[in-house]
């Protein structure tokens, strides 16, 4: 016997029959002769998220800050093409292997953009690294916050302090004074829980990880923040602090972009829904839209 691993309704047609998971669960197994593509998308979904607080403000997107049109590289994404508007909050879902975090990686300049053109404040831009994106204004919130967002055996206040040292510098030297008053700010400003910045960020819970990997762009021009599963491994109570937060970023007029796997996350959050699958953008939902997360699903899966 053989066993295949999909995500996309197409894929299980070669099987016999085949198991759902959800969350590590077992939900159900069917003889793929029996089985629907709605049948599936309901035994997909968990229906405790369907009485999620779906975002009911409804902004005026006028301005648009990023625009990509028929972006590709290599062979995770083919052709992906989205508006980003001032104070939006735009999130990407879609499966494992959609694409989504590679396409923001070229667009960031982290990885080689193989065409496409990409437009930022009404300038066509090609980033050729991140430091060069990070200066322009555009700051991405790692998914692996751990390992690519904080130096976990450093203290708060230097992690929080990585991305603007030149404010603090003067002739070669740190005015540490000047720093811990700064970062002090930053932990009011984002209610981070600890009993000092002097702490390591490994002694932090993950919610609290992620607000200091926020205070370093606080007091930073950033036009556009970009979240990679912003709440990944935080409990339930951290998450509403963290969308909290986000809530704020945007209502000061920053845009944002969500890329997450959870649909629940997406739905409460964001103002609009981009479905990636298999490297392409294959719908971007309206709320009326998103509201339900059969709708999500089936864009997701090959509807």
């Amino acid at each position: 016997m053989k066993c295949v691993y999909a995500e996309f309704f197409d894929k299980i047609l070669i099987a016999i029959k085949f198991t759902v998971l959800r969350d590590g669960e077992v939900i159900a197994t069917y003889p793929v002769a029996e089985i629907t593509q709605e049948q599936l998308i309901k035994d997909m979904v968990n229906r405790n998220s369907e009485s999620l607080d779906i975002r009911k403000e409804t902004k005026i997107l006028d301005e648009v800050i990023l625009q990509a049109e028929h972006v590709s590289c290599d062979k995770m994404v083919k052709d992906v093409s989205f508006a980003l508007h001032k104070g939006e909050i735009l999130g990407f879902y879609g499966l494992v292997g959609s694409g989504r975090t590679e396409m923001i990686r070229a667009l960031l300049g982290i990885d080689p953009l193989k065409s496409g053109v990409v437009t930022y404040k009404g300038k066509q831009v090609r980033f050729k690294n991140i430091r060069e994106s990070m200066k322009a204004g555009l700051v991405l919130i790692p998914e692996e916050r751990r390992k690519q967002g904080l130096v976990m055996n450093m203290s708060i206040r230097k992690n929080a302090s990585l991305t603007k040292l030149k404010n603090f510098s003067r002739l070669g030297f740190i005015d540490q004074k000047k720093e811990k008053e700064s970062i002090l700010k930053s932990k009011d400003n984002l209610q981070l829980a600890c009993a000092s910045i002097e702490n390591s960020a490994g002694s932090l819970s993950g919610g609290n990880q992620q607000k200091v990997v926020l205070a370093k762009f606080i007091d930073m021009p950033v036009d556009i923040y970009i979240f990679d599963e912003p709440t990944r491994g935080i409990d339930v109570g951290a998450k509403s602090e963290i969308y909290s937060l986000i809530e704020r970023i945007s209502g000061e007029g920053a845009s944002v972009i969500i890329i997450s796997s959870e649909i629940p996350e997406v739905q409460s959050i964001c103002d609009r829904i981009a479905i990636m699958k298999e490297g392409e953008v294959v719908k971007i939902l309206q709320p009326d839209e998103f509201r339900n997360a059969e709708t999500i699903l089936k864009y997701s899966i090959g509807g």
